[in-house]
């Protein structure tokens, strides 16, 4: 998530000084664990910007795989 951060702040000409994710997994309920995670920007970043680089962050490459549903398989 924060490379595409990061990426989409350079194709869009967004300055970002810094960018932080925290990412944790909820097992409360076992039947349907969540990744949780939280985005901290430096205090510099306009909101408009902010909005657009966390719109990416719904998109990327990251949270597409891992919403999916995983499978095991054995190598042997």
């Amino acid at each position: 998530m924060n490379i595409s951060i990061r990426m989409a702040a350079d194709k869009y000409n967004i300055e970002l000084n810094y960018v932080e994710v925290n990412v944790g997994f909820n097992r409360k309920d076992p039947e349907n664990p969540i990744l949780e995670y939280k985005v901290i920007f430096d205090d510099q970043i306009a909101e408009k910007d902010k909005i657009k680089l966390l719109s990416v962050v719904e998109m990327c490459s990251v949270r597409s795989t891992l919403s999916k549903q995983l499978r095991f398989k054995s190598l042997e």
